[in-house]
Order: structure tokens, then C-alpha cells, then sequence
């Protein structure tokens, strides 16, 4: 899925690509990252990485509006 959204938007002319991840430690995001860094790469074009603020524990499934503002607000 990641080499196919950076494939995307460099097949529309983007030449800068940003990459954010949004949960520190979930797999799913980490492979996705990966492969739209290495499609960006293979393809030179420029990629600014931007991290997440805090990484979810596994036994929240999802955080509320308060629950986000909070953990950034200590982050």
C-alpha cells in the first residue's frame, strides 16, 4: 500500500513526499512507511520523515480526542 500511494503521487508530478507516521511501533504503519521511502527513493524524489509523538500500548485500541490532546500535551 505504500509503494502504491508514493507511486501515485509521483506519477501526478509531486517531486516532495512526506512521510508521517502516525503510531510509533504498529507493524502495519511501520511496512507501509517502508515501502513508500523505498518506491521514493528508487524513483529520486525527495522524502521528509516526520515521527509519531507517542506509540500506543497494545491494549488501547483506539484514543479519543481528549486521550490524544493529552498524551501530545506530555509528549
Amino acid at each position: 500500500m505504500g509503494a502504491l500511494a508514493a507511486k501515485y503521487l509521483i506519477d501526478r508530478g509531486h517531486e516532495n513526499l512526506a512521510l508521517f507516521q502516525a503510531e510509533a511501533g504498529n507493524p502495519s504503519y511501520q511496512a507501509r512507511g517502508a515501502a513508500y521511502q523505498k518506491t521514493a527513493q528508487a524513483l529520486n524524489v525527495a522524502i521528509s520523515r516526520f515521527g509519531s509523538a507517542f506509540a500506543r500500548s497494545r491494549a488501547e485500541t483506539s484514543y479519543s480526542l481528549e486521550t490524544m490532546e493529552t498524551k501530545l500535551e506530555v509528549a
